[in-house]
This record gives structure tokens, sequence and C-alpha cells, in this order.
């Protein structure tokens, strides 16, 4: 009988033993490490549009700190060659940027010649590395993120901001056409929203345009500036994956009432995602499909 109780109370001890070393290697899991990175969080988003390009970067940050970074934007008059295209994240600002943010300690990410992103013969890149700058979700926000060509020249730069501020709507404040000499004068705002299939929704809230325009032109262009007529360039969409939907026939217009003000909707794709369509000029045509506004998304 006393031996049957030491078993028992031998088996009762290992239970209790293994239940507290359940109950520690949970609270191990869950402690202040896992946290650092931020595991699970949402992106951190850089939304490019300025100097001379256009798109976004994405960083999503792994459990140790390291973050993958996708870019996906698009310039037309930058030039890489030989990998030699370098993304940064810096201290500074837009108008002075600083030194490369790396933590002491570790490799400099941003000049090791290994975390370089590509453009293609349209100059698009849709580009993706992975690195490590020793620093996690927290001290990343709000640094400065470049863009450089191959010849050092920054094309792109802007501040990483937190995914809650990920806008998937963007709108342009309507203006002149540049170089429009008639006597309209066009207001207003367009409103694009994009869906999770990247089909997008264009709203449009406008005024000063001409009287009873039905069916008139309205279309994202793309250019990225509406300072000059050059800049804007023609209807914006990618080749690669679908026809110029930019049309009448596809349903790319707006109308107006006798007073020149119009309020409505329309659906359409246009190739390209949130991040590439940041940062362009939208168009609206007259009857004869004059160009008389312009307005650049943001």
């Amino acid at each position: 009988m006393k031996l049957f109780l030491s078993v028992i109370f031998a088996l009762f001890v290992n239970v209790c033993a293994g239940a507290q070393g359940v109950r520690h290697l949970k609270k191990g899991a869950t402690g202040k490490k896992g946290k650092k990175g931020k595991k699970g969080s949402k992106p951190l988003i850089a939304n490019l549009g300025n100097p001379s390009g256009a798109g976004r970067v994405t960083l999503r940050f792994n459990p140790d700190d390291s973050m993958l970074i996708h870019i996906n934007a698009v310039n037309v008059n930058a030039m890489c060659d030989a990998n030699d295209c370098l993304l940064r994240i810096s201290e500074g600002t837009c108008d002075s940027i600083g030194e490369d943010f790396t933590a002491p300690g570790y490799e400099d990410a941003w000049s090791n010649g290994e975390n370089y992103y590509t453009l293609d013969g349209n100059g698009i890149s849709r580009n993706a590395f992975v690195t490590n700058n020793g620093y996690g979700y927290d001290e990343n926000v709000g640094k400065v993120i470049s863009l450089t060509d191959s010849t050092g020249a920054v094309w792109a730069c802007t501040t990483l901001m937190p995914n809650s501020m990920e806008p998937n709507t963007m709108s342009a404040s309507i203006g002149l056409y540049p170089n429009y000499q008639g006597e309209l004068r066009p207001s207003g705002t367009v409103t694009v929203t994009f869906n999770y299939d990247d089909t997008l929704k264009l709203e449009y809230n406008i005024h000063g345009l001409e009287g009873n325009c039905d069916g008139c032109g309205i279309h994202i262009h793309a250019g990225i500036s509406c300072e000059t007529h050059e800049q804007v360039l023609g209807h914006g969409w990618n080749a690669g994956f679908v026809r110029d939907l930019w049309k009448s026939q596809y349903g790319a217009v707006y109308s107006t009432d006798a007073y020149g003000s119009g309020n409505s909707h329309f659906y359409l794709y246009n190739g390209w995602n949130v991040g590439i369509n940041y940062g362009h000029a939208v168009v609206l045509h007259g009857q004869d499909g004059t160009r008389l506004a312009c307005g650049i998304l943001q």
C-alpha cells in the first residue's frame, strides 16, 4: 500500500512539474522578444510621387526584425544597369537626406550592393528583397526612403508611414489644364478607390466645366504632373494586362448639368494597383475632346 501511494505521489509531482513547465514555456513565447518585430503587424508604406516617379514601397517585418521590402513603382526616365539602382532608408528629410539608417553593430543594409531593384524596358519595377538594418517597425516609422538610379540621382523620396495611413482611396483637386486659354474655370474633386482585385471606382464632383457635357472623357494619364501638356502624357494603363479602357465605349466619361456641374461615378480597371496609380494626372475633356482640366492623384 505504501509503495502504491508513493508511485501515485511521484506521478502527481511529475504532472505538476510538467504543467508548470508548460506554463513557463507559454510565458516565454509571448515575452518582449516576440513583440519587438511586431509579428503580424501591418506594413509600413511609402507612397512615391516625387520628384519624377510614382508608385509604392511596402515594408513587412518578420519576428526577428528583418524586413521584406517590396517595390511597385514606375519611372520611364530612370535607368538601371547591372543592379546598381538602390533603395535606402535614411535619417533626415527629403530636402536634406541624412545618414543611412542602420543600427550600431549591423552592416549597412543600404550600400552593400545586395539590396537593389531593377526597372524593365517600360520603367516599371516590381521587385522585392529581404534585409535587416537592426531596427524594427517602430524605429523605422517616419524615416526617409529614397530610390536612386544608375547615376546615383534620387528620383523618388518620401517618408515611411504606418499602414493605418495607407490610402486605398486617392483624390485629385481639379484645376485648369496647362495652357488652356478658354473661359471655363474647372474645380472640384476626382476620387479613385481601389478594390482588392485592383479594379477601381472613379467618382467625380466637379464644377465650372461645359454645360450639358454628355459622355465627356475623364481619364487617369501616364504623366505625373499637370505643369505642362508634355508632362501629362496619354492614357495610363498596363498594356501587358488589359486593353486601354479609358474610352467612352467603356464608360470612362462624365456628364454635367446646364451649369457645368456633375456628380457621379464608374468602375474601371487599368492594369495598375493603387501604388502605381498614385501621383498620376487625371484629365477631363470637353465635348470635342479638348483637355480642359487636370489634377494629381494623392
